[in-house]
């Protein structure tokens, strides 16, 4: 990872009840998925070129969607104090693949 990235906590769904703690890392040319909680760190890479949308909806608790060419990841924004920098990271990063709801 290089110096000039963004991080935060995120709950991501991994399996039909399941949620898990990732950080969502972003760098200049990828997002990164990558699990907090295993002690051989599962990562998921999505490409900026890769990512059809991030779709951002919930009032309190901000929920998070990104769409790519094969997966989609879903998940919750842990710290609410983060919120006002990760939307804005993301918005930076994404442009107009982001949406509001």
């Amino acid at each position: 990872m290089n110096k000039n990235h963004s991080m935060f906590k995120i709950k991501l769904k991994t399996g039909f009840f399941k949620k898990e703690s990732y950080l969502l890392i972003l760098e200049e040319q990828e997002i990164i998925l990558k699990n907090e909680s295993k002690k051989e760190s599962e990562e998921f890479r999505i490409k900026k070129s890769a990512i059809h949308s991030v779709a951002i909806s919930g009032e309190k608790n901000l929920n998070i969607e990104i769409i790519t060419e094969k997966n989609i990841f879903t998940g919750d924004f842990i710290n609410e104090k983060e919120l006002a920098e990760a939307l804005v990271q993301l918005n930076l990063f994404c442009g107009s693949k982001v949406h509001f709801y």
